[in-house]
């Protein structure tokens, strides 16, 4: 599942798109927040193209550092156009699957202290066992690192599956639960059906096995919750005191959480409007069911602090040096490969000593990227929308374009 901008060589100068150069035709000025440099003025110049052109509903924050210090950090839009609620750079957005870094670091810790081993069994450490007409034995030789490292022997991509975590009807009907489908009925659900590969055959990114990781985390953490987990163990250490797991209905959110713009409707899964046509971010999944994989909120610079952390293992406060490299190690029969999905994070080598690792969030209302060089220079991008911008997410659409600006910015000659 690794995207053409996931395999981009960090830094790479692409030339801007003829969409993205076109000014916007609404001549309204798009509001901008936060303290910057004047000479950052182009960076604000390429984010206003992006949500102006096309005109996104909505709006986006931007952090930057170089040297692990941090340059930049604005907000660009609206959190909320119907309330005329401009972005402010500290606005929280759901971050999907740039959630799964968290996850990652909290299972790295429970190892490092004992509690766990990569190669534990998973059907072992929550007393699983496979179902269905005929159980698939397979599901006992599945690990925690397999879990880790998307080879867990799932694909939920192929003809007639669906990922089961933001399928709540299809479970809640043939677990006979009520909507919405929760974390236990999804994992019986899954465990009624065979693994698509033998475990640790390949990579297929899958929801469905941070999932598992979160319950993991539950059981052996010392915790109530996965998330009570994370948040003392690995946001507090670190001085993190916004970043939250998120909820689904509009009414439930966060202090500072942005309002979120779908391009689609589904059937509501829950709340008031339960069972009919609603805004796909605002019930057409739980986000509650996915604490581990999809759930977290966060604004773009304290998730750039975050991921500034693991820039130097020898500093790192969560984790020891060994087990910092062991995160990003890559998956057994790809240490040759460019690049690679490690331990929670995408990952590509540069030179013997310095790596660029990533990760990127995309769901309805969302559309998240985070990224550190090999060359020091790391941004947070965050949209409320994953509207498209030049035929793809708007973080997936800037990242090309920001680091050709950033690296112009940063690294010009005086």
């Amino acid at each position: 599942m690794l995207s053409r901008r996931q395999l981009l060589a960090a830094g790479a100068a692409l030339p801007f798109a003829p969409a993205l150069l076109r000014a916007a035709d609404d001549d309204k000025p798009l509001p901008v927040t936060g303290d910057t440099d004047e000479k950052y003025g182009r960076i604000d110049e390429l984010m206003k193209i992006v949500i102006t052109k096309p005109r996104l509903v909505g709006g986006a924050t931007l952090a930057f550092a170089k040297d692990g210090k941090i340059l930049y950090d604005r907000g660009f839009g609206y959190s909320d156009p119907e309330a005329k609620a401009e972005m402010k750079h500290t606005a929280l957005f759901r971050l999907s699957s740039a959630s799964k870094p968290f996850t990652a670091v909290a299972v790295m810790q429970l190892i490092e202290k004992g509690k766990l081993k990569l190669d534990d069994k998973v059907t072992n450490l929550l007393g699983l066992r496979p179902g269905g007409n005929k159980p698939d034995e397979r599901w006992k030789k599945i690990t925690v690192r397999n879990l880790l490292e998307h080879r867990g022997g799932w694909d939920h991509s192929t003809k007639g599956k669906t990922d089961p975590t933001f399928n709540s009807i299809l479970v809640a009907k043939e677990m006979n639960v009520r909507n919405p489908a929760m974390q236990q009925a999804i994992i019986g659900y899954v465990l009624r059906r065979p693994l698509d590969f033998d475990p640790g055959e390949k990579f297929l990114y899958c929801n469905f096995g941070y999932l598992l990781l979160g319950r993991i985390v539950e059981k052996v953490g010392g915790s109530k919750t996965y998330a009570e987990y994370v948040r003392k163990n690995v946001l507090e250490p670190l001085g993190l005191k916004t970043i939250r797991q998120g909820k689904t209905l509009p009414a439930d959110r966060a202090p500072g959480e942005v309002r979120y713009y779908s391009t689609e409707r589904g059937i509501a899964v829950m709340g008031p409007q339960i069972g009919k046509p609603v805004p796909m971010a605002y019930g057409g999944f739980c986000l509650e069911s996915m604490d581990s994989h999809s759930a977290w909120l966060a604004s773009a610079s304290e998730l750039l602090r975050f991921f500034l952390h693991f820039e130097d293992p020898k500093k790192c406060k969560l984790l020891k040096e060994e087990t910092v490299e062991s995160m990003f190690a890559p998956p057994e029969g790809e240490e040759k490969s460019a690049s690679w999905y490690a331990k929670g994070f995408l990952v590509k080598p540069e030179g013997k000593d310095r790596r660029n690792y990533w990760h990127d969030g995309s769901m309805e209302g969302t559309s998240a990227l985070i990224v550190r060089r090999a060359d020091g220079v790391a941004f947070a991008a965050l949209f409320n929308t994953r509207q498209q911008v030049d035929k793809t997410d708007p973080a997936a659409a800037l990242e090309p374009h920001l680091h050709q600006a950033l690296n112009g910015i940063l690294f010009e000659k005086k």
